[in-house]
């Protein structure tokens, strides 16, 4: 250990030395602290770089307690609202008499001879029901032959359920993200049907041969773009983490899922990244420059954006 000087003068020069130095060293700890703690809350980090580690949001309120709200619930002023409107002609009408004359005691009924004097309009759900379509085999004998019709391709099976059917689980499934169990669970309280889930899978990957077409015109149109926006975000498949990946535009949106987040998912069949030639807004994510004949737009800091070409 360093000996300490004996005169006041060294000793003063030591301690602002010190001083200095503890001040500089407080500085660095506060950064190493802060890099600790970032995430896309709390600095420029994309939020998928926060993976399955995203802090909880903090409760304000108790639980179980509303938050205050500085504008009264439902439309705003000035907001155009969407209300129900009547219709010129409704599905259904009842005539609500008085039940009896007041005069006479005389039990009227809907054939007496009224006038309607006003009338409200309820708009509901008719009782989920079912409709089945039985489909025959009709057999013709002429010119002394046999002949007979055939199912349309569509019917496959002595009892099936039918299009409107599929394309119903497959909503729940895909836009409103409704596990298989609970699209059972729900078709079997509204129509009294337990639809399984093989059943259900099997309308999924219907509609997703189906969409085919779309899919390819969609990813078509990204391409033909001037611009297009890149990016990543975690998603749970089968309890582990994958990458949900996007290109999209103010009009088109194509998403695929991988089990990578970089060169491996960028470059692979379901990636069109690949093929774009226009520019390419991203967040800097260093995989993303890996593509060369397109520019680079990508976020420097919130105010400004850097544009380049890359070329390998």
């Amino acid at each position: 250990m360093k000996e300490l000087p004996n005169d006041i003068d060294s000793l003063r020069v030591l301690i602002l030395e010190l001083l200095e130095e503890n001040k500089q060293l407080k500085v660095e700890i506060a950064k190493l602290r802060g890099r600790l703690g970032l995430n896309s809350g709390n600095s420029d980090k994309p939020p998928s770089s926060d993976g399955y580690k995203k802090p909880p949001k903090k409760k304000t309120t108790k639980p179980g307690i509303p938050k205050s709200v500085k504008h009264p619930r439902g439309g705003q002023n000035g907001h155009k609202g969407e209300t129900l409107k009547k219709v010129s002609k409704p599905d259904h009408v009842e005539v609500h008499l008085p039940k009896k004359c007041k005069c006479c005691g005389r039990t009227f009924t809907e054939k007496d001879t009224h006038k309607t004097i006003k009338s409200r309009q309820v708009f509901d759900i008719p009782e989920p029901k079912l409709e089945v379509i039985e489909h025959q085999i009709g057999q013709v004998t002429c010119c002394g032959v046999q002949q007979h019709g055939e199912y349309p391709k569509s019917v496959t099976a002595p009892v099936q359920y039918g299009a409107g059917v599929q394309a119903l689980v497959t909503k729940l499934s895909v836009d409103h993200k409704m596990p298989l169990n609970q699209i059972s669970r729900l078709f079997e309280d509204i129509y009294g049907y337990e639809i399984n889930s093989t059943t259900i899978e099997r309308a999924l990957k219907l509609g997703y041969t189906l969409a085919e077409s779309v899919e390819t015109k969609n990813i078509a149109n990204i391409l033909a773009q001037e611009v297009v926006h890149f990016d990543e975000t975690g998603i749970r498949v089968g309890g582990k983490l994958h990458w949900l990946h996007t290109a999209s535009t103010s009009t088109y949106t194509h998403l695929f899922i991988h089990e990578k987040r970089g060169k491996d998912a960028l470059e692979s069949e379901a990636s069109i990244i690949k093929d774009f030639k226009g520019t390419a807004v991203h967040d800097c994510w260093s995989p993303y420059f890996k593509f060369d004949g397109m520019h680079h737009s990508y976020r420097t800091n919130p105010s400004t954006l850097s544009h380049r070409p890359f070329s390998s």
